[in-house]
Protein backbone atom coordinates (compact mmCIF):
# COMPACT_ATOMS: atom_id res chain seq x y z
CA UNK A 1 0.00 0.00 0.00
CA UNK A 2 2.97 2.08 -0.05
CA UNK A 3 3.12 3.02 -3.21
CA UNK A 4 -0.27 3.71 -3.48
CA UNK A 5 -0.23 5.37 -0.77
CA UNK A 6 -3.91 3.90 1.07
CA UNK A 7 -4.48 3.68 4.53
CA UNK A 8 -7.25 1.69 4.57
CA UNK A 9 -8.93 -1.46 2.88
CA UNK A 10 -12.28 -1.99 3.14
CA UNK A 11 -13.50 -5.68 3.26
CA UNK A 12 -16.98 -7.03 2.28
CA UNK A 13 -17.12 -10.86 3.18
CA UNK A 14 -20.23 -11.84 1.47
CA UNK A 15 -21.02 -13.32 -1.26
CA UNK A 16 -19.66 -12.45 -4.59
CA UNK A 17 -23.37 -10.59 -5.92
CA UNK A 18 -23.34 -8.48 -2.20
CA UNK A 19 -19.77 -7.58 -2.59
CA UNK A 20 -20.39 -6.12 -6.18
CA UNK A 21 -23.21 -4.31 -5.01
CA UNK A 22 -22.24 -3.19 -1.43
CA UNK A 23 -18.67 -2.10 -3.10
CA UNK A 24 -20.66 0.26 -5.23
CA UNK A 25 -22.53 1.89 -2.38
CA UNK A 26 -19.66 2.73 -0.89
CA UNK A 27 -17.77 4.04 -3.91
CA UNK A 28 -20.43 7.40 -3.54
CA UNK A 29 -18.98 7.83 -0.02
CA UNK A 30 -15.26 6.82 -0.53
CA UNK A 31 -14.73 9.14 -3.06
CA UNK A 32 -13.96 11.55 -0.34
CA UNK A 33 -11.14 9.78 0.81
CA UNK A 34 -10.22 8.04 -2.43
CA UNK A 35 -6.63 8.66 -2.11
CA UNK A 36 -6.33 6.83 1.88
CA UNK A 37 -9.04 3.73 0.41
CA UNK A 38 -8.11 1.04 -1.34
CA UNK A 39 -10.88 -1.57 -1.76
CA UNK A 40 -10.25 -5.26 -1.00
CA UNK A 41 -13.28 -8.05 -2.72
CA UNK A 42 -12.39 -10.44 0.37
CA UNK A 43 -10.74 -12.99 -1.67
CA UNK A 44 -12.08 -16.60 0.33
CA UNK A 45 -14.06 -14.50 3.13
CA UNK A 46 -17.27 -16.12 3.02
CA UNK A 47 -17.35 -17.19 -0.60
CA UNK A 48 -16.80 -20.44 -2.36
CA UNK A 49 -13.93 -21.04 -4.48
CA UNK A 50 -16.48 -20.74 -7.41
CA UNK A 51 -17.34 -17.70 -6.01
CA UNK A 52 -13.52 -16.66 -4.90
CA UNK A 53 -12.58 -17.47 -8.57
CA UNK A 54 -15.49 -15.42 -10.51
CA UNK A 55 -14.40 -12.16 -8.69
CA UNK A 56 -10.98 -12.89 -9.49
CA UNK A 57 -12.42 -13.55 -13.47
CA UNK A 58 -13.75 -9.83 -13.24
CA UNK A 59 -11.49 -8.00 -11.20
CA UNK A 60 -11.41 -5.40 -13.56
CA UNK A 61 -14.80 -4.28 -12.91
CA UNK A 62 -13.40 -2.68 -9.58
CA UNK A 63 -11.84 -0.54 -11.16
CA UNK A 64 -14.87 1.40 -12.00
CA UNK A 65 -14.88 2.88 -8.27
CA UNK A 66 -11.88 4.73 -9.16
CA UNK A 67 -10.19 3.85 -5.65
CA UNK A 68 -6.98 1.77 -5.08
CA UNK A 69 -7.68 -2.10 -5.78
CA UNK A 70 -6.06 -4.92 -3.13
CA UNK A 71 -5.97 -8.26 -3.74
CA UNK A 72 -5.37 -10.83 -0.60
CA UNK A 73 -5.46 -14.35 -2.38
CA UNK A 74 -2.23 -15.68 -1.43
CA UNK A 75 -2.00 -19.49 -0.63
CA UNK A 76 -5.78 -19.49 -0.52
CA UNK A 77 -8.32 -22.31 0.39
CA UNK A 78 -9.89 -21.50 -3.01
CA UNK A 79 -6.26 -22.86 -4.97
CA UNK A 80 -7.11 -26.28 -3.82
CA UNK A 81 -9.40 -26.44 -7.02
CA UNK A 82 -6.01 -26.19 -9.17
CA UNK A 83 -3.28 -27.87 -6.24
CA UNK A 84 -3.67 -29.92 -3.60
CA UNK A 85 -0.27 -28.47 -1.96
CA UNK A 86 -0.88 -27.66 1.53
CA UNK A 87 -1.20 -23.60 2.05
CA UNK A 88 2.39 -22.94 2.51
CA UNK A 89 3.25 -24.63 -0.53
CA UNK A 90 0.72 -22.98 -3.10
CA UNK A 91 3.17 -19.85 -3.79
CA UNK A 92 3.41 -21.14 -7.90
CA UNK A 93 -0.31 -21.48 -8.10
CA UNK A 94 -0.57 -17.60 -6.04
CA UNK A 95 2.18 -16.31 -9.04
CA UNK A 96 -0.09 -17.57 -11.56
CA UNK A 97 -2.72 -15.69 -10.48
CA UNK A 98 -1.38 -12.32 -9.46
CA UNK A 99 0.31 -12.28 -12.99
CA UNK A 100 -3.61 -12.16 -14.28
CA UNK A 101 -4.06 -9.60 -11.44
CA UNK A 102 -0.95 -7.60 -12.73
CA UNK A 103 -2.18 -7.36 -15.56
CA UNK A 104 -5.83 -6.56 -15.16
CA UNK A 105 -4.49 -3.51 -13.58
CA UNK A 106 -4.69 -4.47 -9.77
CA UNK A 107 -2.34 -1.84 -7.70
CA UNK A 108 -1.97 -3.96 -4.86
CA UNK A 109 -1.43 -7.61 -3.92
CA UNK A 110 -1.23 -8.75 -0.82
CA UNK A 111 0.72 -11.95 -0.61
CA UNK A 112 3.39 -13.95 1.28
CA UNK A 113 6.48 -14.36 -1.53
CA UNK A 114 7.02 -10.65 -1.86
CA UNK A 115 10.33 -11.51 -3.42
CA UNK A 116 8.89 -14.06 -6.01
CA UNK A 117 6.10 -10.88 -6.73
CA UNK A 118 8.60 -7.85 -6.85
CA UNK A 119 9.99 -9.82 -9.75
CA UNK A 120 6.80 -10.63 -11.67
CA UNK A 121 5.97 -7.06 -11.60
CA UNK A 122 8.74 -5.90 -12.65
CA UNK A 123 9.25 -8.45 -15.55
CA UNK A 124 5.73 -6.51 -16.17
CA UNK A 125 6.66 -3.56 -16.39
CA UNK A 126 9.32 -3.86 -18.23
CA UNK A 127 7.63 -5.99 -21.06
CA UNK A 128 4.99 -2.67 -20.76
CA UNK A 129 7.79 -0.29 -21.46
CA UNK A 130 9.18 -2.20 -23.97
CA UNK A 131 5.68 -2.65 -25.82
CA UNK A 132 5.39 0.87 -25.84
CA UNK A 133 8.68 2.00 -26.85
CA UNK A 134 8.15 -0.64 -29.68
CA UNK A 135 4.48 0.98 -30.69
CA UNK A 136 5.87 4.56 -30.69
CA UNK A 137 9.12 3.02 -32.98
CA UNK A 138 6.41 2.22 -36.25
CA UNK A 139 4.41 5.10 -35.66
CA UNK A 140 5.47 7.52 -38.36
Amino acid sequence: SRESGAETALIRSTDGGETWQALEGTAEISRYYAEAIAVDPGIGFGKTAHQSWHLLEHVERFHDLEIPLLVGHSRKSFLRTVTEKPSAGRDAETLTVSRGLVEKGVEILRVHDVEGHATLVSRHHSDRLSQLDAGAAVKP
